[in-house]
């Protein structure tokens, strides 16, 4: 409550409160204040919504250790059938967090309160059962004192109902009355469904500059190396493909390290994925290190001498030298781009990043393999924005992904014509064995 001042009418605070938010931390449920605060949420009723904070140096823990610090006869109403939003605090992760809170908050509210929706729509069904009764039973014949009473409290109820509710919801439900006076009046015989009486108000809120899986595309075929010594690289591979806009195949992953002059002069973009989890370093040390080496994305032994001189020998050539760079130049060529990614999810094998400067080979680390830093792919729903990001970094666009609709639109259209062609060649043939299609034009 930012508007608390006196701590002293903690509960008076609560029940003047539409919608409560917890920020489940360390200690959250020992301290005093808190504890008052959910009991006056309990004793209230109020719906509720509930961040977690996740990072052990912020206060945070794990969301069971919450749990168990809650008192067992106040778990029920917290923790069952609520998912709690995860805290992030990196900006695109972040956003989506407030993204989530800002709709959780205003599905609670006065217009899109599905609660309150049920309430009165309740209300409305048993006045429209009234009407139906009256209608089916004897059609025409005057209605009982009790009859008319049941029907006219009914209404009563719901109109005030109604005159407790916003503006907004008081108009969209006056066209659900319409329709029960129809109803009434003989005009339709046919139940309605309550959710064509109150058509659901759907919540989505777009956030400026979110990234969206779904409108990302890449701009030519991918050819991404996921080596045979780094497990589960192709599974998170095959996730990305299927989360990208378009047909499903715009990423090829390879087991082996891939021709980049064959494939880019094929119009393909290369590149490696490094997925780093517990088990990255500890499977096939020696294969995944001999395949990241062949990427000749850092400096390292022999490779480290000729990008060393393939760098000065383009300063020469700056100067107007006439070195030859051909040697330098096929090292240039024969790079592959290193795409790092790291599990945070538990269930997949996720762990903290440090865990990595003690399982990688040393000499990788003093040769900067991670000197860019990894995307980190968090548990759904931020694992979306880990994807964009991931699809971001191997070159995926909004652009190419309209061009894409376009292209897949046209095709559509061409099949549609075609189909609609093809059925103007088929011509109707009966013979004594039944009525049968003669189709002309195809093969």
């Amino acid at each position: 409550m930012a508007d608390l001042q006196d701590i002293g009418d903690l509960e008076g605070y609560v029940r003047a409160t539409g919608v409560m938010l917890f920020f489940l931390s360390k200690n959250y449920f020992t301290s005093r204040n808190c504890l008052r605060e959910v009991k006056a949420t309990i004793d209230e009723q109020l719906p509720l919504v509930l961040v977690h904070e996740q990072q052990v140096e912020k206060g945070g823990g794990p969301l069971e250790m919450m749990r168990t610090e809650c008192r067992e006869e106040m778990r029920p109403y917290i923790f069952d059938e609520r998912a709690p939003i995860t805290w992030h605090r990196i900006s695109h992760y972040q956003n989506l967090t407030l993204k989530l809170i800002a709709t959780e908050m205003l599905r609670h509210g006065p217009k899109y309160n599905d609660d309150s929706l049920h309430n009165s729509s309740s209300q409305l069904t048993r006045f429209i059962a009234t009407a139906h009764r009256q209608r089916n039973s004897s059609m025409r014949e005057e209605l009982t004192p009790s009859e008319r009473m049941s029907r006219k409290l009914s209404l009563v109820e719901w109109l005030g109902v109604q005159a407790a509710k916003a503006p907004a919801m008081q108009e969209q439900e006056a066209a659900a009355a319409v329709k029960v006076q129809a109803i009434h009046r003989g005009n339709s015989t046919r139940q309605m469904p309550l959710e064509a009486l109150i058509p659901r108000n759907e919540l989505s809120l777009v956030l400026p500059g979110e990234v969206n899986i779904a409108n990302l595309a890449l701009p030519r075929p991918l050819v991404l190396w996921c080596s045979t010594g780094n497990p589960g690289a192709a599974a998170m591979a095959h996730e990305l493909n299927d989360a990208l806009a378009g047909d499903g195949d715009a990423i090829q992953v390879v087991e082996r390290r891939p021709d980049v002059r064959v494939l880019e002069a094929q119009g393909k973009s290369v590149a490696m994925l490094l997925y780093l989890n517990k088990d990255t370093w500890a499977a096939q040390p020696g294969k995944l290190e001999r395949d990241v080496r062949a990427t000749y994305s850092f400096a390292h032994g022999l490779g480290a001498g000729l990008v060393r001189m393939a760098s000065n020998m383009r300063e020469l050539r700056r100067m107007g030298s006439s070195l030859d760079e051909r040697g330098a130049g096929a090292v240039s060529a024969d790079k592959i781009r290193i795409v790092l990614v790291h599990e945070a999810d538990p269930a997949k094998g996720g762990c903290e990043f440090g865990t990595f400067f003690g399982t990688t080979p040393q000499g990788l680390i003093d040769e900067g393999i991670y000197k860019d830093i990894a995307i980190a792919l968090h548990t759904p729903p931020h694992r979306a924005v880990s994807l964009a990001l991931v699809a971001q970094a191997l070159g995926a666009t909004e652009d190419a992904a309209i061009k894409d609709a376009g292209r897949l639109w046209r095709a559509r259209l061409q099949h549609s014509q075609h189909s609609r062609v093809t059925c103007e060649c088929a011509t109707p043939r009966v013979s004594r064995h039944g009525p049968s299609l003669t189709v002309s034009g195809l093969t």
